[in-house]
């Protein structure tokens, strides 16, 4: 806020951004946690309306998230599925979101429109001394030398040959050791119930294969072999469909058993790509699309009183989603090439 010198429209888009990265590298559920309040904050003493602020940082939550591997659940199963690196992810999907997000944010500022002299309000904010949030300076800075080392691991994974599960793994012992917790005190905190529904969705996923559902929905796309650039963009839609009311893990890993039979047989790899596109940014358009949606309208609900129906997010999500797909579609087929 006090980078934005009383600018709204320029602390939105500074926040937005840092909205992006926090989803591109943290946790995307951790990320609207921590940053729903914040909009909350910003919209109470503005006096605006905080669902488009909500949904807009909803948005780019999950657009931020869908530039890496680690940023999201879809693509940290994608990627093993492909068989895909960290560094793909930022090259083949950094571009896409990067455009999403520029269009997100234009559609933004036309529907919030004009918010009147509010520089006197931002700078009252901006005078909060952010500092005394931090009650372990030492340790903070002790864990983002371990946050930085992960993600470099991640980046290099494929150079030094360590597997990507590996790397976080120890990065979680180097803070265990740091903050001097036992196992027993640091698996109190681990949630196991999402643990034990991916492990029953991954057996699912195996058992549609080894019954011969995956065969099937493969052998419809088969005659179309020499037609990539339509595949392509079936694929793009169907996660973009699909995925906003079967959630996005559920999805993925429906398809991607699909999508690695495709490519076995002579299709094109940028399958996964159009996948990624259209799930990532169709996740957007439901509640049901990923789990920080349903965190974030709960929080409004909780924190503002208001509520967001499913028909009412869908029909705000709509035309923002529907723009961000249509240039996903065209960057798939331009990758596709």
């Amino acid at each position: 806020m006090k980078i934005s010198k009383g600018n709204f429209w320029l602390m939105l888009v500074l926040l937005m951004v840092l909205t992006a990265l926090m989803s591109a590298f943290l946790d995307n559920l951790i990320t609207i946690i921590l940053l729903a309040p914040v909009v909350f904050l910003i919209a109470d003493s503005l006096r605006l309306d905080p669902t488009p602020l909500l949904l807009l940082t909803i948005f780019a939550d999950n657009i931020g998230g869908s530039s890496t591997l680690i940023g999201s659940p879809l693509n940290i199963v994608l990627g093993s599925a492909a068989g895909l690196s960290f560094n793909d992810f930022i090259v083949n999907m950094g571009p896409v979101a990067a455009l999403a997000f520029l269009i997100t944010m234009l559609i933004y500022r036309k529907r919030i429109g004009n918010v009147g002299d509010v520089k006197s309000k931002l700078e009252e904010l901006s005078k909060v001394d952010a500092s005394k949030a931090i009650t372990d300076k030492k340790l903070l800075v002790r864990t983002l030398y371990v946050f930085l080392i992960v993600l470099a691991g991640l980046a290099l994974h494929d150079v030094i040959g360590i597997e990507l599960a590996l790397v976080t793994v120890l990065g979680a012992i180097a803070l265990m050791v740091i903050t001097k917790h036992s196992f027993e005190e640091v698996a109190e905190d681990v949630d196991w119930d999402i643990l034990f529904l991916f492990a029953g969705l991954y057996t699912i996923s195996y058992a549609l294969e080894g019954v011969g559902v995956t065969k099937k929905l493969a052998d419809i796309f088969m005659p179309m072999v020499d037609q990539q650039w339509l595949v392509l963009l079936i694929m793009v839609w169907i996660g973009a469909i699909v995925t906003p009311f079967l959630s996005a893990v559920p999805a993925v890993l429906l398809f991607a058993p699909v999508i690695k039979l495709l490519v076995s047989h002579g299709f094109t790899p940028h399958l996964w790509w159009a996948y990624a596109i259209g799930a990532n940014l169709g996740s957007n358009l439901t509640p049901l699309g990923a789990v920080q949606n349903i965190v974030g309208v709960n929080l409004l609900v909780k924190s503002t009183g208001r509520s967001l129906s499913f028909a009412e997010y869908m029909k705000r999500s709509a035309g923002v989603v529907f723009s961000m797909i249509l240039v996903g579609s065209v960057y798939a087929l331009l990758l596709g090439k």
